[in-house]
């Protein structure tokens, strides 16, 4: 246990030095990628485990490690997607609602419009396709619009960081 915590708190460390990897590994290849990392960090969330020692570190490797989880802007910005499509099929897992509020956050603070699929600039030569942006914001205003629709109703709401994002942009 105490050897786990270390670890934890290691990584956690080291993450603004990790320089993510978008080179696959061999079959054979016993080396952890990030996405098995998110996935053990995942699990300890979800467990029953009674030290809270623990899920604070897995919490916050969780929410500070998007960058490296998600090595690149275009696999960020599908995987927020189909969380958001997928936001109220069902009950969600605690790690799940971590992963959604940590991506939110990370596009509300460095760089929307990746997630719109927008240039950086705009010139009157280049074609502006607003068509992507438009799906997208079309469905997060759904998904923020029935989530609304819980809290009149008198439910409890867990997607505060979906609503900062449209904030945001």
């Amino acid at each position: 246990q105490f050897c786990s915590v270390l670890c934890l708190h290691l990584l956690r460390a080291s993450l603004p030095f990790i320089r993510p990897s978008r080179e696959k590994t061999d079959e054979g290849d016993t080396q952890a990628t990030p996405t098995t990392v998110l996935v053990k960090l995942c699990e300890l969330l979800d467990s029953e485990s009674p030290d809270p020692v623990v899920k604070k570190l897995a919490h916050d490797i969780v929410v500070e490690g998007m960058a490296v989880f998600f090595p690149d802007a275009r696999t960020r910005r599908e995987y927020l997607l189909s969380m958001i499509n997928t936001m109220l099929d069902g009950k969600q897992s605690t790690s799940w609602w971590l992963k959604l509020e940590a991506l939110c956050d990370y596009f509300s603070q460095s760089n929307g419009h990746t997630l719109l699929e927008l240039p950086k600039t705009i010139s009157k030569d280049k074609e502006l396709n607003t068509g992507t942006a438009m799906s997208i914001l079309t469905t997060m205003i759904q998904v923020a619009q029935k989530e609304a629709l819980v809290l009149i109703g008198g439910g409890i709401s867990r997607s505060d960081s979906l609503v900062k994002l449209l904030v945001h942009f």
